[in-house]
């Protein structure tokens, strides 16, 4: 047989055992050949231990050290996945560091053995607010206790009630901020982490298409007391070969980020419970608790208010306010529409990738932009105020946060305002 591609290594990867790894060779398919592109395997223990990290997160083979993060559809989410794979490994790398630094070969300089253990055990005990937590409990949105996200999954198998059981159990007393409760007292509103005599909510249900199975759906999502909890609360529809699960959690401790790691725990305890094995999950990461008393300490330093003069140059520059088509209606989210479109593969794909690679910009640099455009189009407006969040995993104060497994963090949530004024240049060509 003649092979289809030659690529040159300077060696040969190496397991721990000393037999060739396999899995860190590269993949002749996936390296672009012709393109120029240089592959350069893993030379150290740390080269291989991110090689075999993105490849596990990007879901890519032959991952060279000069490859980079972004170019190969990288993302901020999916760096706090890696930075969470390298921890179980241990090594400790923060999530700004890959991004800072998205080539292997760069990044492996800033990567260290874990030094500092994290208590394994179930926090319990009062913790202060975050900020966006003062904002949403002082507002004057209406039902706090409704304000849920929930998720609805599919199974081809049945779902073992038991098992099930079992493992929410365990992702509870796990994920501390999944036994959280918030109450009031004579000085306002109290954060309280439960301990393990807090657990979640389980109904099991029969599946019945239509209008009963929207109403058991809705029961369980209007059913959460922020004062008593559980903020879990989840029910089991069986039906005839296939059986739904539907995951209701306070928005208060769930977010995006959040719901990939409950998902990606609670699918390896169930195939730890089906295989008959002990339910194991990666060692915890910070406490909210510590993250918290980071910030209130970050909070009172002169590096922040430093920071002070610039935030409110934004604020007093004043803004120009969208034009409105009709400025005495009602103003009402039940009034909106909402317009939307989907990209292919070959667009999603070049947009991830191919505009990081010509502009050295990421997935919200050119939604940004796409978006000032559209409005410098539609509305003529040279100068728009546009308002972000961030989910809020990161250092503070150039203090390391072990942050990478935190789940139902919305509580850290970073609200914070833009300028972006356009400006459009033409260009004339010529022959």
């Amino acid at each position: 047989m003649v092979p289809g591609h030659y690529v040159g290594l300077a060696s040969l990867p190496l397991t721990p055992n000393g037999k060739v790894d396999r899995r860190s060779l590269p993949d002749p398919e996936g390296l672009e050949l012709g393109s120029g592109r240089e592959y350069v395997a893993p030379r150290t223990e740390t080269e291989r231990a991110l090689v075999s990290v993105y490849q596990d997160v990007l879901k890519k083979a032959g991952i060279g050290i000069r490859e980079d993060f972004f170019a190969l559809g990288g993302d901020s989410i999916k760096s706090i996945q890696v930075v969470s794979r390298l921890k179980q490994q241990g090594y400790s790398l923060t999530i700004q560091d890959v991004l800072l630094y998205p080539v292997i070969e760069e990044l492996s300089l800033y990567v260290r053995s874990v030094s500092r253990s994290v208590d394994q055990g179930v926090f319990q005990g009062v913790i202060p607010l975050s900020p966006i937590q003062h904002y949403f409990l002082g507002g004057s949105s209406g039902d706090k206790h409704h304000y849920n996200q929930s998720v609805l999954l599919s199974s081809s198998e049945p779902i073992s009630p038991e098992g099930l059981r079992a493992c929410l159990g365990h992702l509870v007393l796990h994920h501390d901020s999944l036994r959280m409760v918030y109450f009031q007292d004579e000085h306002g509103w109290v954060q309280e982490n439960l301990g393990s005599e807090q657990g979640f909510s389980l109904d099991i249900l029969p599946y019945e298409p239509g209008a009963s199975f929207v109403s058991a759906c809705e029961s369980v999502q209007s059913g959460i007391d922020l004062g008593t909890g559980p903020l879990l609360k989840a029910c089991l529809f069986q039906g005839d070969g296939s059986d739904r699960l539907l995951l209701v959690v306070h928005h208060l401790v769930v977010d995006g980020v959040s719901w990939r790691i409950l998902f990606e725990d609670l699918s390896v305890l169930y195939s730890q419970y089906s295989s008959g094995n002990a339910l194991v999950l990666p060692a915890k990461t910070d406490s909210f608790g510590y993250w918290q008393s980071v910030q209130m300490d970050y909070s009172l330093s002169p590096r922040l208010s430093g920071e002070s003069a610039y935030w409110s140059s934004l604020e007093d520059a004043g803004a120009d306010l969208l034009p409105m088509d009709k400025p005495g209606g009602s103003n009402l989210v039940s009034d909106g529409a909402s317009c939307s479109f989907t990209l292919g593969l070959e667009e999603t794909s070049r947009l991830l990738t191919e505009c990081y690679s010509s502009y050295r910009t990421d997935i919200n640099d050119i939604l940004l932009t796409a978006l000032s455009l559209g409005l410098t189009d539609v509305f003529g407006l040279d100068r728009v105020m546009v308002k972000l969040e961030g989910h809020g995993r990161e250092d503070i104060g150039g203090i390391r946060i072990l942050a990478a497994r935190w789940a139902g963090l919305p509580r850290c949530t970073l609200l914070f305002s833009i300028w972006v004024t356009v400006q459009i240049q033409s260009v004339s060509l010529s022959r």
